[in-house]
């Protein structure tokens, strides 16, 4: 059942998004996007220390934005924005960012990765796993500890976040945890959740497809377990896990999926089942208080595992 508390960002949503003709294309989508969320972000975000770096990768650079205090040691975050593999920006999750940042006295390192369709699987993946090896490298500078890394992400970016998990796992480079927020951890729609609601709130069950088409145009790419992680048999590898769903969301039974196969291969998972809620929720903090609730859950989360002493897996 839809809180009820949503009805009027989802109101506002669609008709932002009514209103940009057919003719604006990937770029139109891409700006109105960006305006959207710098429209909704929460003043006390704009205090939260933040500032460009660039990352070296191949032959070009990688641009990220650093949150938070970067003297002293403090646990990291290392974030991927959501925006369906084609859209968004270290921008378009500012709050998120910032709240993590502020709640949790973390600096949150959020990756502008190449956006499909000019990039595809795997370049964010590898992406990723660049910006966390430069973040240990760079450890002193930024101010963190590296044994207190956890990767984060939304939608499209929790799949990179759990992707890049799995690489770094691969890779003998620890993390302390994960934190997924309505991920996209396989392509598979013929779950409940994708009828349920294939005409959505705000991720429609066509669109979705059409991002799984877009980030992965070859189809041998989608039963690769770093573009859909529910598949990898190194679960049980996992560092502690807080996976969030929405209730009302196409994605809901792929996240639950998940978690049911991680905690049966004996990892350590947290579910959030967002009662109430959409996907996209944090965009809609300022209509409804349970967002602001899920917050501070996630938050609670991220401080019991910082006060950890390093490296869980």
């Amino acid at each position: 059942m839809l809180d009820q508390n949503l009805v009027g960002f989802l109101r506002d949503w669609t008709a932002r998004w009514a209103a940009l003709p057919a003719s604006a294309g990937m770029a139109g989508q891409r700006l109105l996007f960006e305006n959207i969320t710098r429209e909704k972000r929460d003043p006390i975000n704009d205090a939260i220390p933040s500032a460009e770096h660039f990352v070296p990768f191949g032959a070009g650079k990688i641009r990220v934005r650093v949150f938070g205090q970067t003297h002293g040691t403090r646990p990291a975050m290392l974030y991927f924005h959501g925006g369906g593999w084609v859209r968004g920006s270290a921008e378009t999750t500012w709050d998120i960012t910032g709240n993590f940042a502020r709640l949790c006295d973390m600096v949150v390192v959020s990756v502008d990765y190449a956006l499909a369709p000019e990039a595809v699987f795997p370049l964010p993946v590898h992406q990723g796993l660049a910006v966390l090896r430069w973040m240990i490298a760079e450890c002193t500078a930024l101010g963190i500890d590296p044994a207190r890394i956890t990767t984060a992400g939304d939608s499209s970016g929790g799949n990179i976040a759990a992707a890049v998990t799995l690489a770094a796992l691969d890779a003998d480079v620890p993390l302390q945890a994960q934190l997924m927020i309505y991920p996209a951890l396989d392509a598979d729609n013929t779950r409940p959740s994708y009828d349920e609601f294939a005409n959505g709130p705000v991720l429609l069950k066509n669109t979705m497809q059409a991002y799984w088409d877009t980030y992965c145009p070859a189809q041998e790419y989608l039963s690769d377990p770093l573009a859909a992680p529910l598949l990898s048999d190194q679960l049980h590898r996992l560092p502690p896990t807080m996976l969030a769903v929405a209730e009302n969301d196409v994605l809901r039974d792929s996240g639950t999926a998940y978690a049911d196969k991680a905690r049966a291969a004996g990892a350590d998972v947290t579910v959030d089942p967002g009662i109430g809620l959409i996907h996209g929720y944090f965009l809609a903090q300022t209509y409804c208080p349970a967002v602001t609730t899920c917050l501070h859950a996630m938050a609670d989360w991220l401080n019991a595992q910082n006060a950890q002493d390093g490296i869980q897996n």
